[in-house]
């Protein structure tokens, strides 16, 4: 082991004291040796913003010595940049850089663009310095930028291609980008609004977005027509700037548009489809359609189009519609040619048109008919037999029968035995079916058929031909014995044979008798000669009475339904018989029309021969007999029995009356009698007047009579004539007829009057008694027709345009009254309308109004003089009028415009309120409305809010008259100006202009790095954290006046991981020049910085008590 002298421990000692003091930052100043040194640079002159250019210096001593330091600083007197280590560490201007490598590299970076002159200080430990000028000439590195379009034509509302290609030399960028080599891009429109869009995200004119070197593909979605001018400006990162423009014409997106119907003609009430092709040039473009139809004024008819999904489609209705493929349909039941216009609009107002030609038409069908027989008796019904087929869809389709004889005369029949007229449809089914026809003449018979269905196609005639010929009958009659005496019976017998089996066929008999009177009886009934009675077919028998002697021949006529003649003769022979006649009157003598009874007696010889006795009788006067309640006349014959017979007699005249009464009996034997009666006459008066003879048409009078008896007592009755029209009721209310007779009783009675007609209305009244005595009145009437006045006031003489003015009307009724009344009017040369009971009427147009008084309300649309005449008409055809006059003129109604803000103050998307206050200097009518409209002047800057309706700039704020308060939502933190306009419906308008101040959130700017302070000496370097406010490239700022008084700094801690958030005060800041920092923690010891390579996030606030939006970063090493 080497052993270590006393001498030489202390030589050790010393030198290692003296190695210490040598390194102590305490001691700098011991070396005391000075040497000069030179200084010098190399660098490239040249350069580009953002890219750090590398600068060599050199410290070249005189001699080197331990003990001497050198130092460097710099300061920028021209441009801005910084110089960084080879580490990357940022070195700021004044900066005390420590020397320990005499032969150092910088690097300048420089941050914006020009000459840029830096002063290079250097000096030694000695305090010897030396100084360098260096000059960077720097410009931004070139980029190049296309601008391109994917197409000549553009199409609006579509998304069309623009391309845009960024290519650079050099990736220049600013540091604070943290690498991003993206390139900021705007744009500007001229001559018309659009949007970009880069991929999914649109971008306003002015918005700023971010592309990537490259080729970019870029959609562009104008929104109006014509030549648009695109300027776009891509900003790189290091802040070069390139503008380019591109012209677009921008047109109407195409399309093509095809209508097809499946056929030209269609059947009635049937589907025809309809293609309807849409087809557009740009399947994704934002563009909408509408489709719509209308027939051509010259469709002979209208018709049902149903859409794919089978909804019905109005007429002149559009409904939305996707570009495809689709089928439409149509149908309808009326004949004729369409022609069916569909209509295709887009949303930009393009609108393309095409057109179907479709007939409709009936479906085809065909008819046919026979007889079952030709040859056919009259009266016997013959079966039709018909075929309707139709090979088209018949589901809606009727059919109805019609016919018409042409030959003959009979009847069509259903199967039901249903009576079908001729000329009149009746329903009929498709395929086979039968009817019935019965002739009804003799000999040929042609019926025309005609089948029809509901859509008006007739089909035939087809004719069927008959020849109808009469039945086929045996008739014989015979008499069973050949003589008879006088009321004596024989029988004759009959035969009716039918020849075939007839249906429906019914027989009458008719007989006369020649030779004398007699007849025929069934059992105990009489038969009466030469009338017609029912026989059915078989064997039948009748008696025969002669009433007097002689030879009688008996003819039997027999007649069928058909009007068919047979005849058979029969005679008999009969003996006489006589009898004896006498006639006694009860009273000789009696008043006129009152009836005297007489008794006629006839003496058979032989007794009870019960022979028939017929009788008639003749007088001098006029009169009638009543034979067992039957009146006859002179030489009306009426029945008699033998024996004893009670008849009455009326003298109808007065006078004496000379009765001869004639008696036959059936044996053909004649007596006479004879009486005399003295009838006296009965007299009367007869009066009659009305209450009054001038009334009104409707308006009811009394008419008044009296009968008054001078000589005995009778019945009466009245007619009348009339010349005029009224209305005549008896005094039960019945309504009587001129010329009727009617009964009234003696003395007085009253009937009614009532005039229908104006007019003068004569009447002549006629009373009759019982004797036939008739007395008269006249009685005349003057009826008028029914009147009114009618009058009518304007409420004004003038009025605006658009204003109604009260109009007063009154009916008043002269007479009777009870009328109804229309009104209408009419105005010359101008235009209005009248309003009454709620409803509004044109000139000309009539309406319903009442008795009395009643108003309405005109209004006048065009300005002039409104001569109004108003007419009114009864419901009996009375017509008045009345005139109004009133002076129209156009209402204006000038303003003053005020428009006040709020005092509060004004943040960027803070509402605040706005008034506006209208005033109409000459008061204003409640019908005037007011509109605003608002622009800015530059850059759109917000919205207004008003009832809870959102406008936008430009569009139109209906507006309360007076105060109308408001809310402005602004979208900008720049202040700004708002244009007001305000119109009326009058056509005045005023315009006011608010300058709006707004107040501006602060800005921050920060950064955060850690740095190495107090390096040296033995103990080498504290490290800090500091976060930095304001620096040589940006700065934290306030606005409108406002000072930054705090800071706010959140920052991770990563020791004990958790975020930590100072509150600092802005004056605190340390730093000089622009440089503004807080610190957040200083160690010794690099590892100890628990803020190291954290993120953190700063926000400040200004006097106004705002804080700006928060900034984000992360520690970096300097």
């Amino acid at each position: 082991m080497k052993k270590i002298t006393p001498l030489r421990l202390v030589s050790i000692i010393l030198l290692s004291f003296l190695f210490v003091l040598s390194c102590s930052k305490d001691f700098d100043g011991i070396v005391q040796d000075s040497f000069d040194f030179t200084l010098t640079e190399d660098h490239n002159n040249d350069g580009f913003v953002f890219e750090a250019v590398k600068t060599d210096f050199s410290l070249e001593p005189e001699k080197v010595v331990s003990t001497t330091s050198y130092y460097m600083k710099y300061r920028i007197e021209n441009g801005k940049g910084y110089y960084l280590s080879i580490g990357n560490d940022t070195i700021y201007q004044n900066d005390t850089i420590p020397i320990e490598d005499l032969d150092v590299s910088f690097r300048y970076m420089p941050i914006d663009t020009g000459a840029h002159k830096v002063k290079i200080l250097a000096w030694d430990s000695n305090m010897i310095e030396k100084e360098l000028d260096l000059i960077y000439n720097t410009t931004y590195a070139s980029f190049g930028f296309l601008l391109g379009k994917g197409t000549d034509q553009f199409i609006i509302n579509s998304k069309n291609p623009v391309n845009v290609t960024l290519l650079r030399d050099r990736d220049t960028e600013d540091p604070a980008n943290n690498g991003n080599q993206e390139f900021e891009v705007s744009y500007q429109l001229e001559n018309g609004t659009g949007k970009v869009y880069f991929g999914d995200t649109a971008y306003d004119a002015g918005d700023v977005f971010a592309l990537p070197k490259g080729v970019s593909d870029l959609k562009y979605l104008p929104e109006t027509l014509g030549e648009h001018k695109l300027t776009m400006v891509a900003k790189a990162p290091d802040g070069a700037t390139i503008t380019r423009e591109l012209v677009l014409d921008v047109g109407n997106l195409n399309f093509t548009f095809r209508a097809t119907a499946a056929s030209t003609q269609v059947e009635l009430d049937t589907n025809i489809a309809i293609n309807i092709d849409l087809q557009t040039q740009d399947g994704e473009s934002d563009v909408t359609y509408d489709i719509g139809h209308s027939f051509s004024p010259g469709s002979e008819g209208g018709g049902t189009v149903r859409d794919q999904n089978g909804g019905v489609m109005d007429t002149g209705a559009f409904r939305s519609i996707v570009p495809g493929n689709y089928n439409f349909t149509f149908k309808d039941n009326v004949l004729g040619q369409r022609k069916i216009y569909f209509d295709v609009r887009d949303s930009n107002g393009q609108m393309k048109r095409d057109s179907v030609e479709i007939e409709v038409a009936n479906i085809p069908f065909t008819f046919s008919g026979n007889a079952e027989s030709n040859q056919v008796f009259v009266n016997q019904r013959t079966q039709l037999n018909f075929n309707i087929r139709s090979s088209g869809n018949t589901s809606n389709i009727e059919y109805s029968l019609s016919y018409n004889i042409t030959e003959g005369n009979g009847k069509v029949t259903g199967t039901g035995g249903n009576n079908i007229q001729n000329n009149t449809d009746y329903p009929v089914d498709l395929g086979n079916f039968s009817l019935f026809y019965t002739p009804e003449s003799l000999g040929g018979h042609q019926i025309s058929f005609l089948v029809t269905d509901n859509f008006g196609q007739e089909v035939g005639p087809v004719e069927i031909d008959l020849d109808a010929k009469q039945l086929e009958l045996d008739f014989s009659a015979s008499a069973n014995n050949s003589e008879v005496l006088v009321d004596q019976r024989g029988a004759i017998s009959l035969s009716l044979i039918e020849k075939g089996d007839y249906d429906g066929v019914s027989y009458e008999l008719n007989y006369f008798i020649t030779g004398g009177d007699g007849q025929l009886y069934n059992g105990n009934s009489p038969i009466t000669p030469s009338q017609y009675f029912t026989v059915d077919p078989g064997s039948f028998a009748y008696d025969f009475i002669g009433q007097q002697a002689g030879t009688y021949e008996i003819s039997f006529l027999l007649r069928d339904s058909n009007g068919q003649l047979l005849e058979e003769q029969v005679t008999v022979v009969v003996g006489n018989n006589d009898f004896g006649l006498t006639m006694t009157p009860s009273k000789a003598t009696e008043f006129s029309n009152n009836p005297v009874g007489i008794i006629v007696n006839i003496d058979e010889v032989p007794n009870g021969a019960n022979d028939t006795y017929t009788a008639f009788y003749s007088s001098n006067q006029n009169g009638s007999m009543l034979v067992n309640g039957v009146s006859y006349g002179p030489g009306e014959n009426f029945p008699l029995g033998p024996g004893s017979n009670n008849i009455t007699y009326t003298g109808l005249e007065p006078g004496q009356h000379n009765i001869v009464l004639s008696v036959k009996s059936g044996s053909d034997v004649t007596h006479t009698a004879n009486a005399t009666i003295t009838f006296d006459q009965v007299d009367f008066t007869f009066t009659g007047g009305i209450q009054s003879s001038d009334v009104s048409v409707e308006e009811v009078t009394s008419l008044n009579f009296n009968i008054s008896e001078s000589m005995g007592s009778s019945n009466y009755t009245m007619r009348f004539s009339m010349n005029g029209n009224a209305i005549i009721k008896d005094s039960n209310g019945n309504v009587v007829s001129p010329g009727n007779l009617y009964g009234v009783p003696k003395g007085n009675f009253n009937w009614s009057f009532e005039g229908t007609d104006d007019g003068t209305v004569s009447m002549t009244f006629y009373a009759k008694n019982d004797t036939g005595l008739e007395k008269s009145v006249n009685i005349a009437v003057d009826v008028a027709a029914k009147d009114y006045n009618f009058t009518a006031s304007g409420t004004a003489q003038q009025a605006y345009t658009g204003e109604e003015i009260d109009v007063n009307f009154n009916i008043s009724e002269i007479g009777i009254g009870g009328d109804t009344y229309e009104m209408y009017f009419s105005v010359s040369g101008n235009n209005g309308s009248f309003r009454y009971n709620g409803n509004t009427y044109s000139a000309g147009e009539g309406f319903t109004v009442p008795v009395g008084s009643f108003s309405g309300k005109y209004t006048g649309i065009s300005e002039g003089n409104h001569n109004l005449t108003f007419t009114v008409r009864s419901s009996s055809d009375v017509e008045k009028t009345a005139n109004v006059n009133v002076d129209f003129e156009v209402y204006q109604e000038p303003f003053t415009l005020n428009i006040s803000q709020s005092a509060q103050d004004k943040y960027i998307n803070d509402p605040f309120d706005i008034t506006s206050i209208t005033n109409a200097t000459s008061g204003h009518e409640q019908g005037v409305e007011y509109t605003l409209v608002f622009t800015f002047t530059g850059a759109s800057a917000g919205t207004i809010r008003y009832k809870g309706i959102t406008y936008n700039e430009g569009e139109v704020v209906p507006l309360d008259y007076g105060s109308a308060p408001m809310q402005f939502f602004p979208e900008t933190d720049e202040s700004f100006v708002i244009n007001f306009l305000v119109q009326n419906s009058t056509g005045q308008s005023q315009t006011e202009s608010e300058s709006i101040e707004m107040l501006k959130l602060p800005t921050v700017a920060a950064k955060g790095e850690k740095h190495n302070i107090n390096c040296g000496g033995l103990n080498g370097c504290d490290y800090q954290v500091r976060i930095y406010t304001c620096f040589s490239t940006n700065c934290s700022e306030a606005y409108n006046g406002a000072s930054l008084e705090q800071v706010e700094v959140r920052i991770f801690n990563r020791q004990d991981n958790r975020w930590d958030t100072k509150l600092l005060n802005y004056n605190e800041a340390k730093g000089s020049g622009v440089d503004r920092y807080f610190e957040m923690e200083t160690e010794p010891r690099e590892s100890r910085l628990k803020y190291l390579d954290q993120n953190y996030e700063v926000r400040v606030r200004d006097s106004d008590g705002q804080w700006s939006d928060w900034v984000t970063g992360r520690i970096i090493r300097v």
